[in-house]
């Protein structure tokens, strides 16, 4: 619960969640709903929060750096007692509360911009680019990488671009190589698992992103549905059948203490053991944006006026059909490969423009059957049928 204290600051959350929270309600209001942000009180309350965190982080460096439970349900816990790995690096809450601090400073020179407040856009574009110096000056160590080596924090950093760019490659390799060290295992929870998946697609990882989330081996998502669920589970390990009868294990509320959990054909008797919860669906959006193939901007306008086809196509995934629904009609792709030729039918919203790319390695592009020269393609409201195919 969120509750506002006299003088208008929001208390009884760390700043790092509320934070993350405004983030999210900032991009499904404005970007996918287009409502009206316009409103000077939500404003002012904003403005309050950001000199808050400035007067209590000067530095923009927040949270505790010894602190790292703060990435809910993290696997760390379910893989030590089940004997896979008994010291993995979890996100600090340093680094979470230190990026996610960084976003907001950005999200709010967006919101200041809508509003034409450019002296504001301005300070909030300065406090931007001092988080993320501060972020290279005092979380990463040199060639190291991240002195929080997390898939966690790699991911936050570089979904998120807090980082600068001389380290981006640097990040991406330390990122695959304690994946890989992890056996491409998930070692993240829910507040990290989304950036991490999809941090891997942009940076010409999918394919060991599509590997983590088809392993068959808990933690994964694929396990839930070898295990017979339809739905994303509450926790990694709602239902385990390799589990003994009896066993002990920490619980959160009490980090000292221990209780024994009875375990009948496989779950749990436990609270918050849900087989059908929100919190692991963070990952959604990789399966929007980079199987399916549909991707949204802030910086596009309200109400997804414009949104963008990119799908990054691995040997293993060969095809994509759905629907997703705007509040100017029905985006509907489907798309497939199949040996050389890559094809894919499109329905676009009226008042809506797509920016269509076709997948790399593929040419000779034609559109509802004529001649297309460029393999960046943009698009108005309709009905298309587009063709490529590969010379080799």
């Amino acid at each position: 619960m969120i509750s506002q204290a006299p003088d208008g600051l929001i208390i009884l959350l760390p700043p790092g969640v509320i934070a993350r929270t405004l983030i999210n309600l900032f991009e499904l209001e404005y970007a996918l709903y287009g409502n009206d942000l316009a409103d000077e009180d939500f404003y002012e309350l904003l403005l309050k929060i950001y000199e808050d965190n400035i007067k209590k982080y000067p530095d923009h460096i927040g949270g505790d750096p010894d602190y790292t439970d703060c990435d809910w349900l993290n696997t760390n816990k379910l893989m030590a007692d089940t004997g896979i790995n008994k010291d993995i690096p979890q996100i600090s809450d340093q680094v979470f509360t230190s990026v996610t601090f960084a976003c907001f400073y950005r999200m709010m020179a967006k919101y200041a911009e809508i509003l034409g407040k450019n002296d504001d856009q301005s300070r909030f574009k300065a406090s931007f680019r001092h988080s993320v110096d501060q972020i290279e000056k005092i979380l990463v160590d040199g060639d190291n990488g991240l002195k929080n080596a997390s898939q966690g924090a790699y991911g936050m950093m570089l979904h998120f671009n807090t980082i600068n760019a001389k380290n981006e490659h640097l990040l991406e390799q330390k990122l695959k190589e304690i994946i890989e060290r992890n056996d491409c295992r998930f070692a993240t929870g829910v507040y990290t698992v989304g950036s991490l998946i999809r941090a891997l697609s942009a940076h010409k990882m999918h394919d060991l992103a599509y590997k983590m989330m088809t392993d068959d081996r808990c933690p994964s998502f694929k396990y839930m549905m070898d295990e017979g669920s339809q739905t994303i589970w509450e926790r990694w390990d709602t239902r385990m059948p390799e589990l003994p009868y009896l066993y002990e294990k920490p619980r959160w509320q009490q980090q000292n203490k221990t209780q024994t959990i009875i375990v009948e054909n496989g779950i749990e008797d436990c609270s918050m053991n849900s087989f059908d919860h929100i919190e692991f669906t963070t990952v959604t959006p990789w399966i929007t944006e980079y199987v399916f193939g549909l991707r949204t901007n802030v910086n596009d306008g309200p109400a997804m006026k414009h949104f963008t086809f990119k799908t990054e196509s691995i040997t293993e995934n060969k095809s994509a059909k759905g629907h997703f629904d705007t509040i100017r009609g029905k985006i509907e792709i489907s798309w497939r490969i199949n040996n050389k030729t890559f094809e894919c039918k499109i329905n676009i919203p009226a008042n809506m423009k797509c920016t269509f790319c076709i997948p790399d390695e593929f040419e000779n592009v034609t559109v509802n059957n004529k001649d297309e020269e460029n393999m960046k393609i943009e698009l108005g409201s309709g009905r298309y049928y587009i063709k490529a195919e590969k010379l080799f």
